[in-house]
């Protein structure tokens, strides 16, 4: 029933990007965006279901998304850095961006362990630091997260251009990326 529910939502993720494409409406792209994070986070949730691992509950606190995608993604690991691969000239483009307010890499962020993981994503991109590949996968799934957050928690505009910027940048891979979890749980 999931997998049902997460392919027709990244069906409308994908036609509303398609449409974005043809027409460059921002607003397209922010819906297509929340529909594809949704659909990744129910196929992420049902193969870790499938893969009998249990998020209920550890060390007393409720799991996230974001642990169950990573968790998926951990498993995947190879064939998503494929897909980051496909998007090189894009990811070079994210890694130079800063945020509007902090100045910090990539995007606004807080803390100093994530910064050091958004310099290790540039550093990569780069052509230094090629044996940290999880970490890679790790922290773009973390950028994708950040950006989910930004949406549902009013953080994002579609009216401002470089948040149009990041969307345009990570939601082509946020389609990959989903359209690779939805296969394994077919």
């Amino acid at each position: 029933m999931r997998g049902k529910f997460a392919l027709e939502w990244y069906k409308k993720g994908e036609i509303l990007l398609t449409k974005f494409e043809g027409n460059s409406d921002s607003g397209l792209l922010f819906e297509s965006y929340i529909y594809l994070w949704i659909s990744l986070t129910v196929a992420a949730k049902e193969y870790c279901a499938c893969d009998g691992k249990q998020f209920s509950t550890y060390n007393n606190e409720t799991s996230t998304d974001k642990d169950e995608i990573l968790y998926w993604a951990k498993v995947r690991n190879k064939k998503i850095l494929e897909n980051l691969k496909n998007y090189e000239q894009d990811i070079l483009e994210l890694c130079s961006r800063v945020g509007s307010e902090t100045a910090s890499p990539i995007m606004d962020v807080n803390g100093d362990k994530i910064i050091e993981f958004h310099n290790d994503f540039i550093s990569y991109w780069k052509d230094q630091n090629k044996h940290k590949e999880f970490g890679i996968v790790k922290t773009f799934i973390l950028i994708l997260n950040r950006v989910r957050n930004n949406l549902f928690h009013g953080g994002k505009n579609f009216s401002v251009e470089s948040d149009c910027e990041i969307l345009r940048l990570t939601c082509p891979i946020l389609k990959g990326i989903t359209s690779e979890c939805i296969n394994t749980i077919r």
